[in-house]
């Protein structure tokens, strides 16, 4: 049986330090690392006064 990672990421950059650990640990292990893109878009229309 395979090893898999799933890694959830925003872009921030603190999940692309994340980002660096899981890849290393997924070359570690031999692993598959599958990776899913979150993209917010709620927020795009605030200003900031509400």
């Amino acid at each position: 049986m395979s090893a898999r990672i799933l890694f959830i990421t925003d872009g921030s950059p603190s999940s692309m330090a994340a980002a660096e650990t899981a890849i290393e640990f997924a070359s570690f292990k031999n692993a598959i690392l599958h990776v899913v893109f979150i993209l917010d878009q709620g927020w795009r229309n605030l200003l900031g006064d509400e």
